[in-house]
């Protein structure tokens, strides 16, 4: 089930990605900046926010 969908920019594995949708498992589903085409699944403990906006990364957790 998707639990939210926010375009908020991230690091992940020392790369940007967006986050494409939240699920309600605790997975995130991370599209990569420079190819928008790939995607990646990873838990929101395991991102961090690229801007102040970090908490509302948790809200639909």
């Amino acid at each position: 089930m998707c639990f939210g969908a926010i375009n908020k920019e991230v690091f992940y594995l020392g790369k940007r990605f967006k986050i494409i949708h939240i699920y309600s498992s605790g997975y995130c589903e991370l599209g990569k900046i420079y190819d928008p085409f790939k995607v990646e699944l990873a838990l929101l403990n395991d991102i961090t926010a690229n801007s102040d906006d970090y908490n509302c990364l948790f809200l639909f957790n």
